[in-house]
């Protein structure tokens, strides 16, 4: 509501570092694609995620591109390998 009402002067950002493998999460990865959705849809690019993701394999990389694409600009998905 507060974003629709644009009274917002400032912009968060929100940072998820993670490898990819789930461990005991409470909610689906179709769970997470509507909570995303929703927030790129209500918030846009007022609050931006950031999926930082180390070492991911390919599916791991894929479901959060996936989470990360519903968002629009309100996720973004940037993946690391390890370095020696």
């Amino acid at each position: 509501v507060i974003a629709r009402l644009g009274v917002i002067e400032h912009k968060f950002i929100h940072i998820v570092l993670t490898d990819g493998a789930d461990n005991r999460s409470n909610c689906t990865l179709t769970d997470a694609q509507r909570i995303f959705m929703q927030l790129g849809r209500e918030l846009g690019d007022i609050c931006t995620t950031f999926f930082i993701g180390v070492g991911l394999g390919y599916t791991e990389k894929a479901q959060l591109q996936s989470i990360a694409n519903l968002a629009g600009d309100a996720a973004e998905l940037y993946n690391c390998q390890d370095v020696q």
